[in-house]
């Protein structure tokens, strides 16, 4: 019961940090594809090539702009005891439903073609302010094989690029 009541609070945590920033106000989480699955990685740069500690992730289908509600969990990942963390490294994914050692996860739900899906590590390097790395992204479908696809923000106008998933 408790470690429910645990995943509630990260995903609360996770929703509340992922709606409340939009575009490059943070950095980027790395997705990629393996085996036709997303899997998920921290970018490389000074401060995370040695690794950084990871609390978890969270996936979560993101809501039409048009929508009220908030995005839907399909795949947590936390480190327990709470406080506790894994090393998370740049080339090193996640891949999607596959749990880290030292973590625990729930069951993930299908991702399914033409949905905006969302990323969010809570990792934090050290001596950095930066608590969060976020990306979008979706499934496509080409030639009957499904395909990762990130969704790029345009800095010009912006805005997410929804239309590389076929979707407006």
């Amino acid at each position: 019961m408790a470690n429910l009541a645990y995943q509630y609070i990260l995903a609360s945590v996770f929703t509340i940090s992922s709606t409340a920033c939009s575009g490059n106000s943070r950095p980027d989480a790395i997705v990629t594809e393996v085996a036709g699955l997303p899997c998920f990685a921290i970018p490389e740069n000074r401060e995370t090539r040695g690794g950084i500690p990871l609390y978890g992730l969270l996936v979560s289908e993101r809501p039409s702009s048009e929508s009220t509600l908030p995005p839907s969990e399909l795949w947590s990942v936390s480190v327990e005891p709470a406080g506790a963390s894994i090393v998370a490294r740049p080339h090193s994914c996640i891949r999607y439903g596959e749990t880290p050692l030292g973590a625990v996860a729930g069951t993930p739900l299908t991702l399914q073609p033409h949905h905006v899906y969302g990323i969010d590590l809570n990792a934090r390097p050290e001596n950095s302010n930066v608590h969060s790395y976020s990306a979008q992204f979706c499934i496509r479908l080409v030639g009957g094989k499904s395909v990762v696809q990130v969704i790029p923000w345009n800095d010009k106008s912006n805005q997410w690029q929804y239309n590389v998933c076929n979707k407006l």
